[in-house]
């Protein structure tokens, strides 16, 4: 809201720099992300993970399995929003809730 009534000094700050801005907020939100968090952990031996309770609850291959899978599923749903079936999305969405409550 308040960036509309800087609008006439926010044109004199180049667009790579904005563009910098953003990256790194995007970068260091990052770290505390539970998913993020993981797929750092499949890349490290056992022995170096952290004593969180998603961590020591379960088997270490079964952490690995249920990350392998949300990744593939956002990546399906990244394909999906760039293709023209993205406009079924949320009709899809709406049928999850029927779907559950009768399996």
């Amino acid at each position: 809201g308040v960036s509309i009534l800087m609008e006439p000094i926010l044109k004199y700050i180049p667009l790579a720099v904005l563009f910098g801005i953003f990256l790194y907020m995007g970068v260091t939100s990052l770290f505390g992300i539970q998913l993020f968090d993981r797929i750092l952990l499949l890349l490290m031996p056992p022995k170096y993970h952290p004593k969180e309770a998603y961590v020591t609850r379960v088997k270490t291959w079964r952490m690995h399995l249920f990350t392998l899978t949300q990744i593939l599923v956002l990546a399906l749903l990244w394909g999906v929003k760039a293709s023209p079936a993205s406009l079924a999305l949320p009709f899809v969405l709406i049928l999850t809730v029927p779907l559950r409550r009768f399996l």
